[in-house]
């Protein structure tokens, strides 16, 4: 009754605005953070189940796979997969894609382990809930988790010491199976709630005040067995999936271990200072003003609990978030790659700290003005502006190619963008293998790599080839002028922010530095542009 009486008040209807926000961004908020977004999830599990063309990354070698199929089948496979039964496997591009966002934007309501009004609507304006959390990120699936794994917790410790414990402890143990193999990095963030939970399951084996090991071991069977039971399934799919059977087995975190554990495995993927995650990182992704008031909480819960000792479930929980904050940046820091995306676990924690202690009562209007005001600029900058028209041209060329599909070979080509997500094209594989279509990205190269590889794909191609080339305008400037003119501008897709590129979209003015072009030649012509000699 509570939860509902707070959606009666004034911040509860400033709630239902931000879930209406929320879902907003995850449907038509077509910023593109990072190209693990798709490359982890969606890009596998749509060419599993449409059979649509799509890019396995280093991380799905069979060779060594890093990445446990489990966790995108659970979030954007089995949703596809009803998908496809529903429409017979005849569905676009755009429904794929919403069907991806969906799926993850229910997850993201996992995030809440509470039901007070001022955390939830922290929680709400996050703009790491309204991007970050509506995107099939491993990082986000474990964000969810660790919050489960808070909840179990609370749920645990407002039970009597023999009501359901052990079942409610299972749920912890399933969670921490499904984790391990989401990332790595999530037993870091739930060791301080296993460890509070094996304190709670000592405290309730004990008999006239003595410890019983018979009732710790039967109390312990049941998460064990669930925990064992799910962990074998697991390493099982994974084993079925990468080697076809189970005479190999596939254990993908320890694979995932062993490649981050190598210095020159990191260094491909960027190398950062170890202070930039506690420094830079957790305030961009938690906010500096609510890192402020995480600080002031953890210093006010130790000097309760150095006066007082307490055990209560208010004072646990909040020593569990101060040990999951600490141990978390502290580990995660050990590393040289540091991306922000890593903490976003970070954001339930800080705000039930917060919260539970009181500093949001008498938080300013200042405070939620910069709150509010920082994180829609980010909500917009992330979920709008960045990257923003790699996805739409991805859908608007699916359009294109369904449109044209009998009217000979097609070949597709990116260029100075984020890496495409190919399953939004909706290329059926067969067609790939054929030669009947090709697909290319070819990233940050200059233009005259991209005019020999645009020439060389008249021997791949028959006469009468479709060519589309989509590409900022500034990069297509850079053309030489023969090719350029082979080339008509299908659409221009806005807004796009290339924060990699901002002096080139700077002079190259309004509106074309902020657009994305789709650019559409016939092949021939691209390929006696220029004579070879």
């Amino acid at each position: 009754m509570q939860a509902l009486n707070i959606f009666k008040s004034r911040n509860g209807r400033i709630y239902c605005g931000l879930i209406v926000l929320r879902v907003l961004f995850a449907s038509v908020g077509l910023g593109y953070i990072h190209p693990d977004e798709y490359f982890q999830n969606g890009e596998v599990t749509v060419g599993a189940v449409f059979k649509w063309h799509s890019l396995r990354t280093w991380e799905w070698d069979p060779v060594l796979p890093c990445r446990s199929i489990l966790p995108p089948f659970l979030t954007t496979g089995l949703p596809l997969a009803i998908l496809s039964v529903l429409f017979s496997g005849n569905v676009s591009g755009r429904l794929v894609f919403l069907v991806e966002r969906l799926s993850t934007l229910v997850l993201s309501f996992l995030l809440v382990p509470f039901s007070r009004a001022k955390a939830l609507l922290l929680l709400a304006s996050s703009h790491v809930v309204m991007t970050f959390q509506v995107r099939p990120f491993s990082n986000s699936i474990e964000a969810c988790l660790v919050a489960s794994a808070l909840a179990v917790l609370g749920n645990m410790l407002a039970n009597k010491p023999d009501n359901h414990g052990a079942q409610i402890a299972s749920w912890l143990a399933l969670i921490l199976v499904v984790g391990i193999m989401t990332r790595i990095t999530f037993p870091v963030f739930v060791l301080p709630v296993a460890i509070q939970v094996l304190l709670f399951s000592i405290r309730t084996s004990k008999a006239s005040g003595h410890f019983t090991f018979n009732r710790w071991a039967r109390f312990l069977a049941v998460p064990f067995c669930v925990g064992s039971a799910t962990l074998c399934g697991a390493i099982a799919m994974d084993s079925f999936y990468f080697s076809g059977g189970i005479n190999k087995v596939v254990v993908t975190p320890y694979n995932n271990l062993v490649y981050n554990l190598s210095a020159d495995n990191l260094a491909k993927h960027g190398l950062h200072p170890r202070w930039l995650h506690a420094v830079v990182n957790m305030p961009l992704i938690v906010g500096p003003a609510l890192v402020i008031y995480g600080a002031l909480a953890a210093r006010k819960v130790a000097t309760q609990y150095q006066a007082d000792k307490s055990r209560s479930p208010l004072s646990v929980i909040n020593r569990t978030c101060i040990w999951i904050i600490l141990l978390s940046v502290a580990v995660l820091s050990l590393q040289p790659h540091q991306e922000p995306r890593f903490l976003t676990p970070l954001v339930v924690p800080f705000i039930v700290l917060v919260v539970n202690n009181g500093y949001l009562e008498n938080a300013s209007k200042i405070f939620w003005a910069t709150w509010f005001v920082g994180n829609a600029v980010l909500s917009v900058v992330f979920g709008v502006l960045h990257q923003g028209a790699v996805v739409p041209s991805l859908l608007h060329l699916n359009n294109l190619i369904s449109a044209n599909n009998s009217s000979g070979d097609y070949a597709v080509v990116y260029w100075k963008t984020y890496m495409p997500p190919w399953h939004l094209l909706g290329i059926p594989e067969n067609q790939i293998i054929t030669g009947h279509a090709s697909v290319a990205d070819l990233a940050g190269k200059p233009s005259s790599d991209v005019e020999d590889y645009l020439i060389s794909l008249r021997g791949q191609h028959p006469e009468g080839t479709t060519l589309y080339l989509v590409a900022p305008e500034f990069a297509m400037q850079s053309l030489e002028q023969p090719i350029a003119k082979c080339f008509r501008i299908d659409r221009q897709i806005y807004p796009h922010i290339d924060l990699d590129h901002i002096s080139e979209s700077i002079e190259t003015g309004w509106p074309g530095g902020v657009c994305l072009g789709v650019y559409v030649a016939d092949l021939d012509c691209v390929a006696s542009s220029i004579p070879l000699w």
